[in-house]
């Protein structure tokens, strides 16, 4: 297996991991705080796995995350925005 494609395999089960802890949010009663939290969890593991890697996904994430924090979004728009953004870098993965 080649960098290119170990690298590809542990940001697409990165993701899949952040999208899936971000959808089981989406049956609960979804806080500011709850949000936040798996904001936070969602910048971390990003970042691991585009570490080196010269993806700019991370930059990118980051100004979504701005985007969405600084528009007058409920916590289930602003997850369902990153999901959305989360889904679409998986397809093209």
């Amino acid at each position: 297996m080649s960098i290119y494609n170990m690298n590809n395999s542990l940001l697409y089960s990165s993701l899949d991991n952040v999208v899936r802890q971000g959808l089981s949010l989406m049956n609960n009663s979804l806080t500011e705080s709850r949000y936040q939290l798996w904001e936070d969890f969602s910048k971390e593991m990003i970042q691991s796995a585009t570490n080196g890697t010269g993806y700019n996904l991370y930059a990118n994430y980051l100004s979504l995350l701005l985007t969405v924090r600084t528009a007058n979004l409920t916590p289930y728009q602003k997850l369902n925005h990153c999901l959305k953004y989360l889904l679409e870098v998986m397809k093209a993965l």
